[in-house]
């Protein structure tokens, strides 16, 4: 948002999962359910799918190097819906049917290199790759305004789907480096994305091998 969002940190719930088929190749996929959003009448959501390939087995001797190197590439939508309940007044009880609509794409390739330390549950990896996003914002339906009429006096206009405004291909390197620290089925991690909005997360998850 223009303003941001006034709070340094976003706390949420991602499902991250991946399952590993042949050939050294993995399919994951994250989710964030959609979620009501707190004193909006409104909602949000995440869906992503991405590819992993290890490149070790085409590499001579590449079983016994001590780091792994893969190529991955992945999608993510981010949707956020929201009824701005805009009207001229509060005495005004008429259904606009409003949507705001907010959705954000994005398309990242990465080479990457992971080591695991041997006899210690620390893992640690890196890459460089590159990342593509498209964003959108519609504000449909109809929305009670006043305006000035040729005769010089206040007036209600309607305006119908007012606002459809896109960026297309905004495009830019990433580069990206992240630990994770693993205890039984529980696994700790940080991780920092250096793109034209750089990022750093942390958190802790579940994982079942």
């Amino acid at each position: 948002m223009p303003q941001g969002t006034g709070f340094p940190f976003i706390p949420a719930p991602i499902v991250n999962a991946s399952v590993g088929l042949l050939f050294g190749t993995d399919i994951m996929v994250r989710f964030i359910p959609t979620t009501n959003l707190p004193g909006v009448n409104g909602s949000t959501s995440l869906v992503g799918a991405g590819l992993k390939h290890g490149l070790n087995q085409y590499i001579p001797g590449g079983g016994l190097l001590p780091v792994d190197i893969s190529v991955m590439g992945a999608f993510t939508n981010f949707q956020i819906e929201a009824d701005p309940g805009m009207r001229l007044d509060a005495n005004d009880s008429r259904d606009f049917d409003q949507q705001v609509i907010f959705s954000a794409d994005s398309y990242n390739f990465n080479a990457l290199i992971g080591y695991s330390m041997p006899l210690f549950p620390l893992s640690a990896y890196a890459g460089l790759g590159f990342e593509s996003s498209s964003t959108s914002f519609k504000a449909n339906g109809e929305y009670p305004v006043f305006e000035v009429n040729e005769s010089g006096h206040k007036a209600e206009a309607i305006l119908s789907d007012p606002v459809d405004i896109s960026f297309e291909n905004n495009s830019s390197p990433r580069a990206m480096v992240g630990l994770r620290f693993s205890i039984l089925v529980l696994d700790l991690f940080a991780d920092m994305t250096y793109t034209s909005y750089p990022t750093v997360s942390a958190g802790f998850g579940v994982s079942f091998r």
